[in-house]
């Protein structure tokens, strides 16, 4: 029973570091993955593309790479720099990305959002327990607006929201990840 015992606890060691190895070898696949993305960003800004084809680049690297499952960055609205439009997206469907980029919420909006209660490095965490910050969004666009409409959807009613302020050199907003 002893010399049993002993192989039964051995065997049980063997599966935890083999378990230990496998999620080693996941982060390190991530981590990779990571890298890889980042350097391919950072030879898309060295290329001759586009503004649009870089913020795609952009939006469809961290919705694969991170695993966000939507990505939109909004940018200062040219006609309306008070505004901010969206101006690209991954994850969302067509028709309703088209609804929100007809919707151009004021840049006060998302600057009375930037509260560093809810700061986290350089982003802003905006959660479902957030009723305070999210009475800004409600209060600084109208009652059916697509943000708020969005929001209402049961698989975005509990959802968490990470925002990154684009700043430029002078430290002024440009738009929003």
């Amino acid at each position: 029973l002893q010399a049993l015992a002993t192989h039964a606890a051995i065997a049980l060691e063997n599966a935890r570091l083999y378990q230990l190895q496998v999620k080693q070898g996941e982060v390190l696949d991530r981590r990779a993955r990571h890298l890889t993305e980042i350097l391919q960003l950072s030879n898309a800004l060295r290329a001759n593309m586009d503004l649009q084809q870089i913020l795609q680049f952009v939006v469809q690297a961290v919705h694969d790479t991170v695993g966000f499952p939507t990505v939109v960055i909004s940018l200062l609205d040219e006609k309306d720099p008070s505004r901010l439009r969206r101006a690209i997206a991954a994850g969302l469907e067509p028709e309703l990305f088209q609804r929100l980029q007809a919707e151009k919420l004021p840049v006060k909006v998302y600057e009375e959002m930037f509260q560093p209660e809810l700061r986290i490095g350089h982003s802003y965490r905006l959660g479902p327990e957030d009723e305070a910050t999210w009475n800004i969004v409600r209060n600084g666009s109208s009652p059916d607006a697509p943000v708020m409409k969005l929001r209402a959807r049961p698989e975005w009613a509990d959802a968490t929201w990470l925002l990154t302020p684009l700043r430029g050199t002078a430290d002024q907003l440009l738009g929003v990840l």
